[in-house]
């Protein structure tokens, strides 16, 4: 299904065709329909699109927006709470939270997305479309076209050495062939007749779409003192959540296939021992992390260098 701000997004694009002033908008991951970063001065933020607005991430807090009237680019207000709101005009955007205005929101970086067999990847901004395989020259579009919007993906078309260029980009789940990470789109790249297939996308998506209870580590329920055992991933870097007894804090880092947590900071709570044992056997496991995938259910799955498994559900 389009994004329900295309047709109006499309609407202020008419406009100024008819007077002779259009020329194509920035592309960014947004537009694509797929979660995109945000840095605003200090702070990181992620805008998701949904079915009926967007979410706003910021840390660990998510807003629910909606689409409200603007003059220019696309504005969404929190229901019940207009002091919170995005608004969007062309690759930059604007966010409150409760009434506190950060820095100009500019994106954390480009689009990208990869595969294998034969290897390829692309990165695109608003500057340029570039195509990269292994072993052979580039391809670069400069600028890249605009976006056209088919049924749920959005399509890319042109030219590069010569031969044309389609790129598919459709916001589903994909799991990269190499290296298990799913990735939020799945993309296809038709050039001179030959159609590779592959990721794209923000893998850190999954880990910051919700507040994840923990199911079981290495397949066995974890005890609590009261509280069940938590985790969060947010927007800046950082993971928290309940442990068997303490609070935990930390930071957290994807590069490329690998996630690390840790060092883990905790409250100090003192607690029967055997939740004390259970705490400690909880943190090693956390700063044993080395990945994660999807699992059944929209749950999660850590995994350590050991081979050990956290099974997250929401």
């Amino acid at each position: 299904m389009p994004h329900p701000l295309v047709p109006r997004a499309l609407a202020l694009l008419v406009a100024p065709l008819a007077a002779g002033s259009w020329s194509p908008p920035p592309v960014h991951a947004g537009e694509l329909g797929l979660p995109e970063l945000f840095a605003c001065g200090s702070r990181t933020i992620e805008t998701v699109p949904t079915g009926d607005g967007l979410e706003l991430r910021e840390g660990f807090d998510r807003h629910a927006l909606r689409p409200v009237p603007t003059a220019s680019g696309a504005r969404f207000e929190k229901p019940g709470d207009p002091s919170t709101w995005f608004w969007s005009k062309g690759r930059r955007g604007r966010v409150s939270l409760a009434g506190e205005t950060l820095p100009e929101c500019v994106p954390a970086g480009p689009f990208r997305a990869s595969g294998n067999e034969p290897f390829w990847s692309l990165a695109l901004d608003e500057e340029s479309l570039r195509v990269d395989r292994l072993g052979g020259e580039p391809w670069a579009l400069a600028p890249p076209p605009a976006v056209r919007v088919e049924g749920g993906a959005r399509l890319l078309e042109g030219e590069a050495g010569g031969r044309p260029l389609l790129v598919r980009i459709e916001p589903a789940p994909c799991i990269d062939t190499m290296t298990g990470v799913p990735r939020p789109a799945t993309v296809t790249l038709e050039l001179g007749g030959e159609r590779l297939s592959g990721c794209g996308g923000d893998p850190g998506t999954f880990l910051r779409q919700r507040d994840w209870r923990v199911a079981s580590l290495d397949g066995e329920p974890l005890p609590t003192l009261r509280a069940p055992v938590t985790l969060a991933f947010a927007t800046d870097g950082r993971f928290a959540g309940q442990g068997p007894c303490n609070r935990l804090l930390g930071p957290y880092r994807l590069s490329g296939e690998v996630l690390r947590l840790g060092p883990v900071a905790s409250t100090m709570m003192a607690c029967p021992e055997p939740l004390m044992a259970a705490e400690r056997r909880w943190i090693e496991a956390l700063e044993a992390v080395r990945g994660f995938s999807l699992a059944a259910e929209g749950g999660l799955r850590l995994s350590t260098e050991s081979g050990g498994t956290i099974a997250l559900l929401p």
